[in-house]
């Protein structure tokens, strides 16, 4: 239950944490607008909190309520007598947020959308090939993608688009209904798990069934 508020709102917040908590200290000064902010936060977060599924995303919609709350108090920090200390400290807290920024966007997990822009490489290079021998009416080709990767971990369909082509993208089934065993009793893990487990031997039966199907 105390997930979002000890993990999820911090990564939320980031540097914006301090002004939000010096705000909660401040609650007796608080006017009937800031009152109303921080209920429908509470609110919002404390629901959301009875769910067993969480995520980060689940409570971005309060992100800029956060903002609100906490621009008054990083304004009067920075309008401080002291200017020049109070911008060294938001140049601390600013800089590594940058440097993430740059890290995530660009480098961290684009594994799955450099395998995706390899296969649509390959794609075309067949489709040319193709072109070259049916010059005036090419066939439409439906190519088979199987990932074996954790669930939604691909961008998938997004970054697999190649005209004249179409693709039939599977991935691995990681519904709760594997792991309680609704659909099959003897199994106690996931199929996107089970496979991780024995890479080799799902390659082994999809090919198996793909060759009678």
């Amino acid at each position: 239950v105390h997930w979002y508020i000890s993990a999820g709102i911090p990564a939320l917040c980031g540097v914006l944490l301090p002004f939000l908590g010096y705000d909660l200290l401040q609650a007796r000064t608080w006017n009937r607008g800031r009152r109303n902010l921080w209920t429908i936060v509470v609110c919002y977060v404390g629901l959301h909190s009875f769910s067993p599924h969480k995520e980060f995303r689940f409570i971005l919609p309060v992100l800029p309520l956060f903002c609100m709350l906490a621009g008054g108090h990083v304004q009067q920090f920075v309008e401080r007598r002291w200017q020049w200390v109070s911008l060294s400290i938001m140049m601390i807290l600013v800089i590594p947020n940058i440097i993430a920024v740059i890290f995530l966007g660009a480098f961290h997990q684009r594994a799955p959308i450099d395998i995706n822009r390899s296969i649509t490489r390959r794609v075309q290079q067949q489709q040319q090939q193709q072109q070259e021998q049916f010059k005036e009416h090419p066939p439409t080709t439906t190519y088979r993608v199987d990932y074996l990767m954790g669930c939604h971990s691909t961008p998938l369909l997004s970054h697999l688009h190649v005209p004249g082509c179409s693709f039939d993208a599977r991935f691995l089934d990681c519904s709760p209904a594997d792991f309680i065993g609704i659909m099959s009793p003897e199994l106690s893990i996931s199929k996107a798990n089970e496979t991780l487990l024995s890479v080799l031997g799902y390659v082994e039966v999809e090919r198996f069934f793909h060759s009678i199907a």
